[in-house]
């Protein structure tokens, strides 16, 4: 029998309802605790498929021990990026859902189960993550993030912030028929957020409020390696899908201010008015295109007068009363929050 036809007879004799997409390049200091983890996993109807991206260390010495049925394994002779080796991983899933991992972080022990068993009941999700755990080294400082765990909320911090940790995400297969290969291989590293975006009024977003993947952070990781990188990827694909959205430009000072809310001070009074007004029309044009549910409006409202009464308290006011104020600046940031309040009315 040729090799090709035992690979074909070997998938049809297990169809798991699982596939664990893991690309790993050089990770031989992590590998065989991120390969356990999905190993060890509670939930037991998976297939690993474990992409060594054409790795120069040990990473291809450490998988060579493992044995386990589960496993597919794919080697590169040479790096092809992670959106192609996703792409190549997921061509090869057969499992009704593809979860995702990487070759440096931990998958807690229920994170499959917990995750397959939402999934099977609430057909309306279709992309699902989970909080995480951060692990920073070489210091071991562990914290954890939690993230919104509901569709509209996600979708309204995507324009913000990143609602998503891809390593945590497990998702229905059939989204790739919205497009074929999933992960656009111009984007070498913000390819999730680019991803997230595209299907953005295709499908159902959620999170799991339970931490169930430890995510490592290191001065290898890719989350050190694409800050700047992803900046670009990332502000780029908001901006153009904001202009989808909203039918005007909008400045990329404005993005910034809102995603690190935090740190904005000393705004002027007509940086302060183009946030809200930016703040504003993307709510209500989310709202009646159809971005948002219903059901789930009033959190993402909150979420959006909270955001108007912070850039509010930098001129001094904390909250705003039913009479108007004389001040010039307090006046308009008063009149933009009533406006927002009577768009909900």
């Amino acid at each position: 029998m040729y090799e090709a036809d035992r690979y074909i007879c070997s998938r049809v004799m297990f169809m798991p309802k699982v596939s664990v997409i893991l690309s790993t390049h050089n990770d031989d200091k992590y590998i065989g605790q991120a390969v356990d983890s999905i190993l060890n996993q509670t939930y037991t109807d998976f297939e690993l498929i474990l992409i060594n991206d054409g790795s120069t260390d040990d990473t291809a010495q450490i998988l060579d021990n493992y044995a386990d049925k589960r496993i597919v394994r794919i080697d590169h002779d040479t790096p092809q990026t992670l959106p192609v080796s996703l792409n190549e991983g997921i061509a090869r899933s057969s499992g009704k859902y593809i979860a995702r991992m990487d070759g440096d972080d931990i998958s807690h022990p229920t994170r499959l189960a917990k995750q397959v068993a939402f999934l099977d009941v609430n057909p309306n999700t279709d992309i699902l993550g989970t909080h995480v755990h951060y692990l920073h080294q070489p210091f071991s400082r562990l914290y954890t993030r939690m993230f919104p765990t509901n569709h509209s909320m996600i979708v309204w911090l995507m324009f913000m912030d990143h609602p998503l940790i891809h390593p945590t995400i497990m998702m229905r297969a059939r989204i790739q028929e919205h497009r074929t290969p999933l992960y656009n291989t111009t984007y070498r590293i913000g390819q999730d957020f680019e991803l997230w975006n595209f299907l953005l009024d295709k499908v159902g977003f959620a999170n799991l409020p339970d931490a169930l993947l430890t995510y490592r952070v290191h001065n290898r990781s890719i989350t050190k390696m694409k800050s700047n990188a992803e900046a670009t990827d990332v502000y780029q694909v908001r901006l153009n899908k904001l202009k989808h959205i909203l039918g005007y430009d909008v400045s990329p000072d404005v993005m910034f201010r809102l995603h690190y809310i935090n740190s904005q001070r000393n705004l002027t009074l007509d940086q302060i008015s183009e946030i809200i007004r930016y703040a504003f029309d993307l709510f209500q044009n989310l709202s009646s295109q159809g971005y948002l549910r219903d059901d789930e409006i009033d959190e993402v409202y909150q979420n959006l007068v909270q955001r108007a009464m912070y850039f509010g308290q930098q001129v001094h006011i904390s909250k705003f009363g039913q009479k108007e104020p004389r001040n010039p600046i307090l006046k308009h940031i008063y009149k933009s929050v009533r406006q927002l309040q009577y768009m909900i009315q």
